[in-house]
């Protein structure tokens, strides 16, 4: 059992401080002038807000099993286009004029919309949780070696904030599929742990790109 009412109020926190913080990224890249952080931006926002957005919409709506069912879809299915947007800027502002940047690009778009058609047409139900997460964290972990061009850029201090990010997640999808520790099942139990390590990695990420990529 899960708490429903922290993980809809936790992540609907989170969904109007990805709003805020998107707006702020768009507007600060656009009084700069920069066509690229403006693009990549509003991918990685709106993948950022969409995520939580379904995540709160899923845990806060009792409904029939069918609309139920249609929730717990898009809440999966938007883990996809957050691993995708997260990397458009620094594929998009460091290295648009390189093949690595595009190639990195393409492949983690491609990535994320193989996930995202598997999980429509699939479903959560068929689609085993070990299976999903696997996806998600493989993905993620592939644009890891995008690094190794970035790190210049982002210098040593964003890039450990950047990997602390990818390991609140990493971390949190295995407490997730293996369920365990579940220190206070229907308080604080694994699915919580889950929700908290979502927001601490997608904190860490975010100020990476609002200290280090705008």
């Amino acid at each position: 059992s899960t708490d429903e009412v922290f993980n809809s109020v936790s992540h609907l926190s989170a969904a109007m401080l990805s709003l805020l913080g998107t707006t702020l990224l768009i507007s600060e890249a656009s009084s700069q002038g920069n066509a690229w952080k403006v693009v990549s931006f509003i991918l990685y926002g709106a993948g950022l807000t969409f995520l939580f957005v379904c995540s709160t919409l899923h845990h806060a709506i009792s409904s029939t099993e069918k609309v139920e069912a249609r929730l717990r879809m898009l809440d999966y299915l938007a883990i996809y286009p957050l691993i995708a947007g997260t990397f458009s800027p620094l594929c998009l502002v460091f290295l648009h004029d390189s093949v690595i940047g595009w190639s990195f690009f393409g492949v983690a778009w491609f990535l994320a919309l193989v996930g995202m058609y598997l999980t429509a047409t699939l479903g959560p139900g068929r689609l085993p949780r070990w299976m999903s997460m696997t996806m998600y964290i493989t993905i993620g972990w592939i644009g890891a070696f995008l690094m190794i061009w970035i790190a210049p850029a982002i210098g040593l201090g964003g890039l450990a904030v950047f990997i602390l990010g990818g390991l609140f997640f990493t971390v949190g999808g295995y407490v997730y599929t293996t369920e365990h520790p579940n220190p206070y099942p229907g308080v604080f139990g694994f699915h919580e742990i889950w929700h908290v390590a979502v927001i601490l990695g997608a904190a860490c990420h975010f100020a990476v790109m609002y200290c280090c990529v705008l």
